[in-house]
């Protein structure tokens, strides 16, 4: 407090003391409010909320008076009726405002001395306390089809507007400008703007230095021509950090996602995929299916979460104890039984796009820039949702600090053959959860080959009368076995397990591939009180058994190691050819997609032939044969190729396969999102960078669109002519290509009168389907 009032012993107290020590208080509180808190009116509080068609709620509110130094209250929620401010046909707004007032009240009765010298009393019934109150007003705006908000009476301060239609209440609407911040909220908010400018105050300072240095040099050397160049070519970093274009003069796209495109327009008629392309005209989607179902060259696997995998024609080698001498055994039940969850992996995916229209964009490496993600990009199928961890985000060759396996993803681009492929056999962006529960033991193991391992055989010295045993095969982390990287999962139930020396054979649905040099373990979890078979931990090195302790994983047993034994496919034939279920699409076939999951090991490979009618020749796809397609055929019979060895073959799931053929259409028309500049501009430059252009068959223009209304380029400026590059060199085929280019067309617009926002809208066209272009980046500039 500013001021005290001091109280002694034996000091006498008079009537106005106590008044003083409430008036010192006040004063205080009015310096703090008035000083350090607000000058104005605020409120706090106060939500105005409908309650029914005519009535409405308000929330317990204060209100703090800064140019009085005084806080206001009503502690209870009012209810409050608009029905006598109703208009009879139109609209009419009402403003809900406060102000405050005080007022007496707590009426008690108290005696009063009237007579000193006798001490006669006389009660009366008095006012024991003074209550800062809030008083609500409400104000009536004018009937009207488009009323208008009335202002709040003198003293008065808003604290919501309310919309009225002749049957109730139409709308509320908050007022929030005199809406008192509490201190946590504003030093949360300074925080985060501490911490915002602490992130890229690096970036600011260099790039305030970068431009010092360009307004420094521009008036000796720019001119409009330079400083478009600039301008363009700072809206490419912008694109290359990811910097918003918003309230900017220039922008730019290089249409490797959607993210700046307009594709909810109703006239929208593009394809994005590594730039702007010709939508498809017309397209087929299936899977790769055997022409033959009862092929007796491939093995169809129906079961597990490989369902559908299908690997060459094979037989099983391998199974033999790993390592001799029997050591005892041990008991799985005897340690902790709890919940565990499993999550199983699956193959990655390879795509391959394969036709006379794939031309290389040159955007493509800007897959490789960090700033676009190319596993959603590209590998992502509609309507899937991934479960996306540091394994599988960290994919540019980083080391992950955890140390776990990541993913290297490759991409070839040649014209008229691009695929995309996972260097890793499984991943676990959308993994299936097994949740079991039981005792656990795992044994870790090094593998000494590649190869598709088809089970495990284990050995059990006594076997319960029940109890099902479960099988995980996963991948390690730090030598320690990981329960959410399983390749694999089996089961056998009580029955069916044997008794050593006999050894019970654990069979997986489908075929793991596993890598020479890789560690993995062998997780068993059971309820039943089995015991397991051990050898020496001498006898084996290359691995550790594992004992799982209250559900965490795991200490190791240095002492012993299971006695398994381990089967792998042995391939009958290294080339084999399984003939599939032809293709068709109406008015011809130009381009052949196959999305795939599987494992295509480095010395094997998968691919699909394609036979036309009328030629008994069966052509690859690869880049020699795509030129093929250029007669548009509208049936393609299809063969499936695995190329390996006995030891090891590719192995490719048909039934998640999709096999599409499809024909662009001859004409597009995309539309970006709209662009909001920083301030209105009158001349507005728009580069796009075409590819696969030719002068004679291809042609493509550019408008501009504010709220639907078309704004055309001005004449073509002969000073700024289409900048070319011949494209002669990345084609193969040598089939008339040589009148292809890459170049750069600018467009110059100049709306009047000025404007903060458009549209780009492209257009482009071709003469046949199987000659098209693509635009492979825009830059727009506003002066």
């Amino acid at each position: 407090m500013e001021r005290k009032v001091i109280f002694r012993d034996r000091q006498e107290a008079r009537a106005d003391d106590p008044n003083n020590i409430q008036l010192f208080v006040d004063e205080s509180l009015q310096s703090i409010i008035t000083q350090a808190i607000t000058p104005e009116r605020m409120f706090h509080g106060g939500n105005v909320s409908q309650y029914s068609a005519t009535e409405l709620r308000i929330a317990p509110i204060h209100l703090w008076v800064g140019d009085q130094g005084r806080v206001y209250r009503h502690a209870e929620t009012q209810t409050l009726s608009v029905f006598s401010h109703l208009p009879l046909q139109d609209k009419r707004w009402l403003v809900i405002s406060v102000m405050g007032q005080e007022q007496d009240t707590d009426l008690q009765p108290r005696d009063f001395k009237i007579d000193l010298q006798t001490g006669q009393l006389e009660p009366r019934a008095v006012a024991m306390e003074r209550v800062r109150e809030v008083v609500v007003e409400v104000k009536a705006g004018l009937e009207s089809p488009d009323p208008q908000v009335p202002l709040p009476s003198t003293g008065y301060t808003a604290i919501a507007n309310v919309l009225l239609g002749s049957a109730g209440i139409i709308q509320v609407v908050p007022s929030e400008t005199a809406r008192l911040v509490r201190l946590f909220e504003a030093w949360r908010k300074i925080a985060s703007l501490e911490e915002w400018k602490t992130r890229i105050e690096g970036l600011l300072d260099s790039l305030a230095s970068d431009l010092a240095e360009l307004y420094r040099r521009l008036p000796g050397l720019a001119n409009h021509r330079m400083l478009m160049e600039v301008a363009m070519d700072v809206a490419e970093l912008k694109e290359r950090l990811d910097v918003p274009d918003d309230y900017s003069s220039y922008g730019a796209d290089h249409f490797l996602t959607k993210d700046e495109s307009d594709a909810a327009d109703t006239e929208y008629h593009a394809r994005v995929e590594e730039g702007v392309r010709f939508p498809w005209r017309n397209a087929s989607e299936g899977r790769l299916t055997l022409f033959n179902p009862y092929e007796q060259a491939v093995k169809v696997h129906a079961a597990g979460s490989g369902a559908g995998l299908v690997l060459p024609a094979y037989g099983e080698v391998g199974g033999s104890n790993k390592a001799a001498g029997y050591a005892g055994s041990i008991a799985v039940g005897q340690y902790e039984f709890t919940t565990n969850v499993f999550k199983q992996g699956a193959h990655t995916r390879t795509i391959k796009r394969y036709g006379p229209t794939r031309d290389v964009c040159t955007n493509s490496e800007w897959w490789k820039s960090g700033e676009f993600d190319p596993f959603t990009g590209i590998f992502q199928k509609d309507g899937e949702t991934w479960e996306v961890s540091p394994y599988e985000t960290n994919f540019h060759g980083i080391a992950n600090p955890n140390g776990a396996t990541y993913l290297r993803n490759a991409g070839l681009r040649v014209r008229q053959v691009w695929v995309d492929t996972i260097n890793e056999p499984y991943w676990y962006v959308d993994p299936e959860t097994h949740t079991i529960d039981g005792a656990q033991i795992a044994q870790t193991l090094l593998m000494g080959r590649n190869g598709w391992l088809t089970g495990v055989n284990l050995f059990f010295d006594d076997v319960a009368a029940d109890g099902r045993v479960h099988l995980h095969f996963c991948e390690t982390v730090n030598g320690v076995p990981d329960p959410s990287r399983a390749i694999g999962y089996t089961y056998l139930d009580a029955a069916a397990l044997k008794k050593y020396p006999e050894a019970t054979r654990f069979t997986f649905p489908s075929p793991l591939y596993v890598e020479t040099g890789k560690r993995y373990a062998i997780i068993l979890t059971t309820l039943g009180a089995h015991k397991v078979v051990t050898i020496s931990g001498t006898a084996y090195t290359a691995g550790t058994l594992f004992v799982s302790t209250d559900g965490a994983f795991f200490d190791g047993n240095l002492e012993k190691d299971l006695m398994f034994g381990l089967r792998y496919a042995s391939f009958k034939q290294n080339r084999t050819v399984v003939d599939l279920s032809p293709v068709n699409l109406d008015g011809g076939i130009a381009d052949i997609e196959l999305w795939t999951e599987g494992v295509e090991p480095a010395s094997c490979e998968f691919y699909l032939e394609f036979q036309r009618d009328g030629d008994p020749t069966w052509y690859p796809m690869v880049l020699d044969h795509a030129g093929k397609l250029k007669n548009l055929p509208a049936m393609l019979k299809l063969r499936g190729v695995f190329v390996g060895t006995a030891d090891i073959a590719p192995g490719v799931n048909f039934g998640t396969s999709i096999l599409r053929v499809q024909r662009p259409d001859t004409s597009f028309k995309h539309f970006s999102s709209e662009r909001l500049l920083e301030a209105a501009s009158g001349d507005i430059t728009v580069t796009l960078r075409l590819e696969g252009w030719n002068y004679d068959d291809h042609d493509c223009r550019v408008h501009l669109e504010v709220d639907g209304a078309r704004i055309d380029p001005v004449a073509p400026d002969p000073a700024r002519p289409d900048i070319g590059y011949s494209q002669k060199e990345l084609d193969a085929d040598g089939e008339g290509d040589e009148k292809r280019y890459a170049i750069e067309r600018a467009f110059t617009f100049a709306p009047d009168p000025a404007i903060d926002r458009y549209k780009i809208v492209i257009t482009g066209s071709a003469a046949s389907p199987i000659d098209v272009f693509h635009v492979a980046k825009r830059v727009d500039v506003a002066r």
